[in-house]
């Protein structure tokens, strides 16, 4: 941060602060986590918040619960980052926690929550992601086709190739580019795979 009040001089103490709030997640300690909190909640550490959710992530236990209270309470911009810090998580709680921010009522919060869903790869989780190609929202069907892409590449199963002809007629022209990509990508690493005509000339 700039300390306005010394000539636009840079404030040394923002960059101690953020060097502790990640040394304090990397090594997950516990007994931090009330400060971290409080910290959320002072205006002068908005410059580092998400730095201090990543780290309540790291630690885990009463620093992720204090997260995961947030994603359910918090206003959207907080619920949206929360989303976004837990994929430094790796608990089947944050995980149930991400798959019920899914029905969030706000798009950017499920486009973040369907997004790190896809990069933490947890495969179990691959039928809820599906389920969001038929959200209301174009941006976050093709985010969950894209986290859908990257779950069936790290679990060695591919996504049912009827689930993407599903798609291929989807009104927002992105969704539709981006899985007629993927199907052509099967088609090219399965020859046996037979795509219907009028889908092989859409890809054309």
């Amino acid at each position: 941060a700039w300390d306005q009040e010394e000539d636009e001089a840079w404030d040394e103490w923002w960059d101690m602060q953020l060097k502790a709030v990640e040394a304090l997640g990397k090594l997950k300690v516990t007994e931090a986590v009330p400060t971290l909190v409080n910290a959320l909640a002072d205006d002068s550490g908005q410059d580092i918040e998400m730095n201090i959710l990543i780290a309540l992530a790291q630690i885990g236990g009463t620093g992720e619960e204090a997260l995961l209270k947030r994603l359910t309470e918090g206003t959207p911009r907080e619920r949206r980052r929360v989303a976004l810090a837990l994929k430094h998580s790796d608990s089947d709680s944050s995980m149930h926690a991400l798959i019920d921010a899914l029905m969030d009522t706000e798009e950017e919060v499920r486009i973040a929550a369907v997004e790190v869903m896809g990069e933490r790869g947890n495969s179990f989780c691959l039928p809820a992601v599906i389920a969001m190609f038929k959200d209301a929202s174009a941006n976050v069907r093709h985010a969950a086709l894209q986290s859908a892409m990257r779950l069936s590449d790290a679990s060695d199963s591919n996504l049912e190739i009827d689930t993407l002809y599903q798609l291929v007629d989807d009104e927002s022209p992105v969704v539709q580019q981006a899985v007629l990509r993927l199907i052509n990508r099967r088609r090219l690493n399965e020859p046996g795979l037979i795509i219907p005509s009028k889908i092989q000339a859409r890809i054309r």
